[in-house]
């Protein structure tokens, strides 16, 4: 990116071609923010003392010295490419000005105390022109900069600088169908299970006779083995079982 430095710090874009011719001069700037230069008078063209005429930055670059007018497209004068200035004839109506600090971000849009209302109003010509009141909040103060939009259009045409430009869309150029392509459906491949664990194997005791269940009573605890409890357990509950038939009968 191609920048000339002003004399308050800041900074001026320019095309590639004109950065060597114009780096070699000191700018300045302008409260509207355009750059300029002084330059003395030569002496066969002055009478008397010395006189310096003053040069804007982006009239230098379009090379207009007549009362023709450069207009920036998008209303920043730091933008001062040539695809960013046109040349006007003398009679084009002047453009919108430089957008101030203000009660609203939006250009063209200002807060009425008294009303307590968004206004609309647009300048053509050095005349202020008064495009309506809207109620207060976000929604009225968007309504208000779409009102100054819609006049800067009239008013200045291609050239106007709009609080909501419109953005350029391409065109979409048809393309040939391409052939569909045969789906081939996905294989699926399921999850790897654990395997099932084998169950547990049921022992079954078999109810021994009555004698032997009757010497298992006669042991001490600590001799009795699991299996013999199984089996001291299943004629204890076969016994409770019978009991139970005979008062039920």
């Amino acid at each position: 990116m191609n920048l000339i430095t002003l004399n308050n710090g800041k900074q001026v874009r320019v095309s590639a071609e004109d950065m060597e011719r114009l780096a070699g001069f000191t700018w300045s700037q302008f409260q509207n923010g355009r750059a300029y230069r002084r330059e003395l008078i030569p002496r066969e063209e002055r009478v008397g003392k010395k006189i310096y005429r003053t040069i804007l930055l982006h009239r230098e670059v379009m090379g207009v010295d007549d009362p023709r007018k450069v207009i920036f497209r998008d209303g920043d004068p730091g933008n001062c490419t040539r695809d960013n200035l046109v040349v006007k004839g003398p009679s084009f109506r002047p453009r919108q000005r430089v957008k101030k600090p203000g009660s609203s971000r939006y250009r063209g849009v200002g807060w009425n105390r008294s009303k307590e209302m968004w206004q609309a109003y647009i300048r053509v010509n050095g005349k202020l022109k008064h495009l309506g009141f809207f109620a207060a909040g976000e929604e009225g103060e968007q309504l208000a900069a779409r009102a100054y939009d819609e006049a800067a259009r009239q008013n200045f045409g291609e050239l106007a600088v709009l609080n909501f430009p419109r953005v350029r869309r391409r065109r979409l150029v048809a393309r040939p169908a391409q052939p569909q392509r045969a789906e081939v459906p996905a294989l699926r491949i399921a999850p790897a299970q654990p395997p099932a664990e084998a169950p547990a194997p049921t022992v079954t005791v078999a109810p021994a006779p009555a004698s032997d269940v009757a010497e298992l009573y006669q042991r001490p605890v600590e001799e009795l083995t699991p299996e013999d409890l199984e089996v001291m357990k299943a004629r204890f509950l076969g016994e409770r079982y019978r009991g139970r038939m005979r008062r039920a009968g």
